[in-house]
């Protein structure tokens, strides 16, 4: 008789509405962030069944059970897992590993299992942030040129790279990958300053680069001192070589094909110049970096000096009269 009442009794609470669905609480996934070595929580709450069965995953891996309410914890790893009455689950002394997604399981006899999804991030103090280059010389005009960096220790949640202080985006002239940060096809516009950024929850790290694109030589651009179309043997003139370039392009002078003495500045000095010395002169200009060159070429004539002929001051030569010359050189 006593079990038919309580058979009874039991319909009329679930007619009535008073006998609840197990249910957990959060709903939606949650991110949770963590740094090395503390204790983390990941944390749930249970309705409408008191002891429920408790099971944690990490993806497919069971790594926790119990039941609500049980002392007996022969589920869960030692020292590791600390389960709370809530079904919660606390990390102790967490470190990188267990960074991961984590699955709550909980189900009670004629109740539909429920579950609840947790994101676990897991970060270390961002140290000893270094950047490096690769190739080790940014070349204008070269496909790309990248610069990543590396830590000793910790990993970013987020990476933001700056150009002499402005914050630069993926584009045309930069992409920004994982660690990298690639310049396009790199000009002489890209020299400047490049800083790294690096946060997470725990810390943040800077570090700074400075990049010199190499270039050139551009153009040479030629002189000839004095400016004049030809010059008369003895005199003296100069040539100069300059052009663009970085490092600054270093001058080599050659006359009709061979090398002749050239000055630091690039510069060759012909005094007292003979007929000889008519010719085709070329300017070489070569980046010892990048070891590019380019050449242009100009061409110089020399005369020999004119004769002067004076003659005898006469009013009238009559034919056949013999004068006598005075050649002076």
């Amino acid at each position: 008789m006593q079990t038919l009442f309580s058979l009874i009794f039991v319909l009329l609470l679930f007619i009535t509405g008073n006998v609840c669905d197990l249910s957990i609480s959060p709903k939606r996934p949650v991110s949770v962030e963590a740094l090395v070595g503390t204790d983390v929580t990941l944390s749930v709450s249970h309705a409408g069944v008191p002891h429920p069965e408790v099971m944690w995953f990490k993806g497919s891996l069971l790594v926790a059970k119990w039941t609500v309410g049980n002392s007996s914890l022969s589920g869960v790893a030692s020292g590791v897992f600390k389960p709370e009455l809530t079904g919660s689950l606390t990390f102790m002394n967490v470190s990188l590993r267990y960074n991961g997604t984590y699955t709550v399981e909980m189900n009670h006899i004629g109740e539909e299992k429920v579950s609840a999804t947790f994101y676990l991030f897991v970060y270390d103090i961002i140290m000893n942030v270094s950047l490096h280059t690769d190739p080790g010389d940014a070349v204008e005009g070269q496909v790309s040129f990248t610069l990543y960096y590396s830590t000793m220790q910790g990993e970013a949640k987020e990476v933001r790279w700056f150009f002499n202080g402005l914050q630069l985006r993926n584009g045309s002239h930069y992409s920004i990958s994982g660690k990298n940060l690639t310049i396009n096809q790199p000009s002489r516009n890209h020299t400047g300053r490049y800083t790294v950024l690096l946060t997470n929850p725990f810390s943040s790290e800077t570090q700074h680069w400075n990049i010199t694109v190499l270039y050139g030589p551009d153009m040479p651009v030629l002189k000839v001192s004095p400016t004049k179309a030809v010059f008369v043997s003895g005199e003296s003139l100069f040539l100069s070589c300059q052009a663009e370039g970085e490092p600054p392009p270093s001058a080599t002078w050659f006359f009709n094909g061979e090398s002749i003495a050239t000055s630091s500045t690039g510069t060759v000095s012909l005094t007292n110049v003979k007929t000889s010395q008519s010719g085709v002169y070329t300017c070489m200009m070569i980046n010892t970096r990048t070891e590019a060159t380019l050449q242009r070429n100009v061409t110089i004539i020399v005369y020999g000096r004119s004769l002067q002929l004076k003659c005898p001051f006469v009013s009238k030569i009559r034919e056949y009269q013999h004068v006598r010359m005075l050649c002076i050189m």
